[in-house]
């Protein structure tokens, strides 16, 4: 799929479903499969056509470039704690986030940092209890608003 099929299908849509994707392109490839369609929307990220913003939503790229990443400078805990994520579960998939990030496009400022881990569901339990043994920091498994807020 070309840029501008695209562009020109959804001109009126900032966001696009992955149905409205799957729709199209079924309906310009006539006889096509579903997992065939979805190999197409994989490969259209690859070659920044779009991008996924959130589970089954896509947006596209503008002027057929990505937007630009956001970064930003995460904290010793935070670096800390990917360090030992990455030597200890070397194989695992994990992302690290924290609230200070939301510092930068906030008025009132954040009176508190947390750090987020987020990993395989299936690890979850066994990295939770390695990092509570591991930091002096407060660790909490799936908290609750109490939690957080005392």
């Amino acid at each position: 799929m070309k840029y501008d099929e695209i562009r020109s299908a959804f001109s009126e849509k900032p966001l696009l479903t992955r149905s409205d994707l799957v729709e199209y392109i079924c309906s310009s490839k006539p006889g096509i499969k579903e997992t065939s369609a979805g190999w197409i929307l994989y490969n259209m990220r690859k070659s920044d056509v779009i991008s996924r913003v959130a589970h089954n939503t896509y947006m596209l790229h503008t002027n057929g470039k990505p937007l630009p990443y956001f970064s930003h400078d995460l904290s010793d805990e935070a670096i800390d704690i990917i360090d030992f994520i990455k030597n200890r579960y070397p194989e695992v998939v994990f992302i690290v986030w924290e609230t200070r990030a939301y510092n930068e496009f906030a008025n009132h400022q954040m009176w508190r940092n947390f750090i987020f881990v987020e990993v395989e569901k299936w690890l979850e339990e066994s990295v939770f209890n390695a990092l509570h043994e591991h930091t002096v920091y407060t660790v909490l498994y799936k908290p609750n608003k109490m939690e957080i807020t005392t």
